[in-house]
């Protein structure tokens, strides 16, 4: 423990590995701390899901390791170990999930290549957390406890509810307050797909989502337009009620929501409001106030101009995001929660979307986009970041900055290679194009932009893999970034290309081309997690240059 702080990289806590059962091995726990020159692989902030109420058994957990990329934190497992003395000392144990032992769920995982480790869970007495993760993910954790801090109340936010019943948890709730006494109308009203039954076709209790009590009066709306804005937040989110103190990332909210949000309240209430103002101020209570006092200082920032302001506080140079084939920068917006709250973000969007003329080519485009950093940021250092189709784009567009004479302290490929990748490609299939757009913008069905939309980003996407085959990678002085993903999209098995993406790169840079892996498949690389981990290496790599 006397390790000098500052060298301190990661700390790793797990229970005590082994298939003996003892009163030491069923009590003890090992703290590793790793320093510095290590890598750790960051896990605070890898998917969560309940054993017993999201993940009923091992096959069940088999299919959730497949959805989420193999990589999981299983939460609230009863210790097998320590059953008994929780009877004994009163500790309730019918929590839902059959109890299981640390060593044969980490044998389980070893039989069919995770490493499974297994910490203490802050939330009960006997219970533990497993975060799983593929064997050869590296030697250096950070984040496998997960300290519990204050709880806030649990809003409830099921994916299997559509969107189309989004509004119906708060009308029954209005319809049961007017028929019955306050006392008798439901804390929380839950929508689901269908109720779990048993063999016998009885509800199945343990199966239903866990609704945490509240600690804390609801925060309710004091004026009129709180109680608008809250009941938006509702709709969106997909949840009976949010209260007017409630985050709304902290409820759930992605990306995409913030766009249908600010939509919703333009349609609603008649205030255009920017995207940023949503991560400035995620609450109702602060965007109450935001709208009450009709700040003149802030101008609309339409979601499709070609600059998207996503965070404009800050006092160091800000990072920029390139768009990917579709032309938008709205995937990145997950990444604001992440990256350095000293730094402005802007996403940089391709033209089309306003009737304003296509580029033509991908010269063009790199030529527009830099006179739109230079009007925003008249001086460097410059950080640029492109994911997908972006890629070279973002490569591209950094080293045009350096012809300029700009100074580049980042620039970040993910998962993509340079234009001589795409030389092959044929023309996009256009329905398939469209289908993966829809259902990647389907937060936004319903909307009456939503089919426009999807049909400007299909044609932009087709066009610009159309015009990457004609373009040629300039070279760029400095290191790059890169980013990859790990997992094949089809098969679910680790990608085998013949060529790596990262060492195609080598040929387009005098510096060296620094690896960085993600368990995950290509399209997933914007998930919450996965776009932690990104913007934490990010945040570091930049840092450590000035």
């Amino acid at each position: 423990m006397g390790t000098d702080p500052a060298r301190r990289r990661g700390v790793d806590i797990r229970l005590k590995p082994g298939a003996d059962q003892n009163e030491l091995t069923r009590h003890r726990y090992e703290v590793i701390l790793h320093k510095q020159p290590s890598q750790p692989l960051r896990l605070a902030d890898v998917r969560t899901a309940n054993w017993g109420s999201e993940v009923p058994d091992l096959s069940g957990l088999e299919t959730a390791l497949a959805r989420h990329g193999g990589r999981l934190r299983l939460a609230r497992i009863p210790n097998a170990r320590l059953v008994s003395e929780a009877v004994q000392c009163g500790v309730p144990t019918n929590v839902g999930g059959t109890p299981l032992d640390p060593h044969e769920l980490a044998s389980w995982g070893k039989q069919r290549g995770y490493s499974v480790h297994c910490t203490w869970s802050a939330e009960a007495p006997g219970w533990f957390e497993a975060v799983i993760i593929p064997v050869d993910s590296g030697h250096c954790r950070d984040g496998v406890y997960r300290p519990v801090g204050p709880r806030p109340r649990q809003l409830v936010n099921l994916p299997a509810a559509a969107r189309r019943v989004s509004r119906l948890p708060s009308w029954l709730r209005e319809e049961l307050a007017a028929e019955l006494p306050e006392y008798l109308v439901p804390g929380d009203i839950v929508v689901m797909e269908r109720l779990p039954l048993t063999t016998n076709g009885k509800i199945d209790h343990s199966r239903l989502p866990e609704v945490e009590q509240a600690d804390r009066e609801y925060g309710s709306p004091r004026t009129p337009l709180e109680a608008e804005l809250a009941g938006l937040f509702a709709e969106v989110l997909g949840v009976d009620r949010v209260g007017i103190e409630d985050d709304f990332f902290d409820c759930g909210g992605s990306s995409l929501q913030v766009i249908r949000l600010i939509w919703r309240i333009r349609a609603e209430l008649g205030f255009d409001i920017p995207v940023r103002t949503i991560f400035q101020h995620p609450t109702v209570a602060e965007v109450a106030e935001h709208l009450a006092a009709g700040r003149e200082d802030v101008e609309f920032d339409d979601p499709f101009s070609v600059v998207l302001p996503i965070r404009t506080d800050g006092d160091r140079a800000p990072i920029w995001l390139v768009p990917p084939g579709g032309g938008l920068s709205w995937a990145y917006l997950g990444f604001a929660q992440h990256l350095d709250r000293s730094r402005p973000i802007y996403g940089l969007q391709a033209r089309g979307f306003v009737g304003d003329p296509r580029a033509t080519s991908i010269e063009s485009m790199v030529d527009d986009y830099v006179d739109q950093i230079l009007r925003v940021q008249p001086e460097g250092p410059y950080n640029v970041l492109g994911w997908s189709l972006g890629g070279p784009i973002a490569q591209a567009v950094a080293a045009e900055l350096q012809r300029r004479e700009c100074e580049v302290d980042l620039l970040a490929v993910l998962d993509s290679g340079p234009a001589s990748y795409f030389a092959d490609f044929q023309t996009p299939d256009e329905k398939l194009v469209r289908r993966y757009l829809a259902h990647y913008m389907g937060h936004l069905a319903g909307m009456a932009e939503f089919e426009s939309l999807v049909q400007t980003s299909t044609t932009l996407f087709i066009e610009h893999t159309d015009l990457m085959t004609q373009f040629t990678s300039p070279p760029f002085r400095g290191d790059l970034i890169f980013f990859a993903a790990l997992i094949d999209q089809g098969t679910r098995e680790r990608r085998q290309l013949e060529v790596e993406l990262d060492v195609q790169w080598r040929e387009y840079t005098d510096g060296t081309v620094r690896r960085f892996d993600i368990e995950c498949a290509h399209n997933e690389m914007m998930w919450p997690e996965n776009a932690a981990m990104i913007s934490r290496i990010v945040n570091e790599i930049i840092d450590s240059a000035r």
